[in-house]
């Protein structure tokens, strides 16, 4: 088994609401309230759930755009939350992000050749040469052509600016890579051509990912385990067939139950006539419900679900569920 290259422990941000005219805040938002997870050498791991649920959170604040409210987040054992900014800068290469919208992620003053070469010039002792030499592959390795350096973000289209956003991550030759909703924006023949590079990608570089959508679809294609966040909590993790196959946290049951599935086999219908809808809003995070998060709306909560908070379970080996109602053995 690989070794842990990432480790997130307890992790929380909050952020505040307004101040009072004590000047104290007045409430907190609670993005991410004791998140635990790890990635290993070359793994994916997918990083699901609802707008709002705190994974976009999660992956900014690991790569240090959001400062950690409490907990830890861990790079070959090396905690990178609470470290001194100059030192911080030292290990910023190796972990890198693709944004959600190319649109926006990409200067468009700058040229190609410019906004791939400046993470380089921070991070890499490269002569000039060598960048405009690094430029050129890595345009190539993302199926673009290399005349493309003196273009401007404006002459490509989504797909191709998401796949210049690729080659702009991969310039310093990161360890990590984070994909927030990078292909949430795309059409969706385009979001399968740069999934399937994402894939090549790893095998050829051998990268690490973590993979944040909310298309379950598109996690399952990629991802070798899934964590399911709701309300700045993991509420269950597995690996990805064990997840599809063995769902336990009420929650996992309703997302995989509202994919949609072509009439072909008795089995889908059946699935279909059993899908669970689920009732009410979600709560707010700057107010969250007593005992377990998602008590408000599950359909199957009891009077212990609204009052005390579920501890994480382990139902089956490397499957981990937090919900009162599934106990070892996995079944609700």
């Amino acid at each position: 088994m690989a070794e842990k290259l990432l480790e997130v422990s307890g992790l929380k941000k909050y952020y505040p609401i307004k101040k009072n005219l004590l000047g104290k805040p007045g409430g907190y938002v609670q993005a991410v309230n004791g998140v635990d997870f790890s990635i290993r050498t070359g793994e994916t791991l997918g990083l699901v759930g609802e707008s709002g649920c705190g994974k976009s959170t999660v992956g900014k604040c690991i790569i240090g755009l959001e400062n950690v409210t409490e907990g830890s987040v861990a790079l070959d054992g090396v905690v990178l939350s609470g470290m001194p900014e100059r030192q911080r800068r030292k290990r910023r290469r190796d972990i890198q992000m693709v944004f959600q919208n190319p649109y926006a992620s990409l200067n468009q003053r700058r040229t190609i050749q410019q906004i791939i070469d400046e993470p380089m010039q921070v991070n890499l002792d490269l002569s000039r040469q060598e960048r405009l030499e690094r430029t050129r592959e890595l345009l190539r390795m993302v199926g673009l052509r290399e005349e493309y350096c003196s273009r401007y973000p404006h002459e490509f289209s989504g797909g191709q600016r998401q796949r210049i956003a690729i080659a702009r991550a991969l310039a310093v030759d990161p360890r990590l890579v984070i994909a927030d909703e990078a292909v949430s924006a795309l059409d969706v023949s385009i979001q399968s051509q740069v999934i399937n590079l994402f894939k090549e990608l790893q095998e050829k570089l051998g990268l690490t990912y973590l993979f944040i959508s909310h298309n379950l679809c598109v996690v399952k294609y990629i991802s070798d385990r899934i964590g399911v966040m709701y309300l700045g909590e993991m509420v269950e993790m597995a690996e990805t067939e064990e997840l599809f196959q063995h769902p336990c946290h009420p929650y996992t049951r309703s997302l995989l139950s509202a994919i949609p599935l072509p009439d072909v086999t008795e089995q889908e219908e059946a699935r279909r006539e059993n899908r669970i809808i689920l009732q009410g809003d979600v709560p707010s995070p700057a107010n969250p419900p007593e005992g377990c998060r998602f008590h408000t709306r599950c359909p199957l909560a009891t009077e212990r679900c609204a009052q005390e908070k579920p501890c994480r379970t382990e139902v089956a080996p490397g499957h981990t569920v937090t919900c009162h109602l599934c106990g070892k053995g996995g079944g609700i």
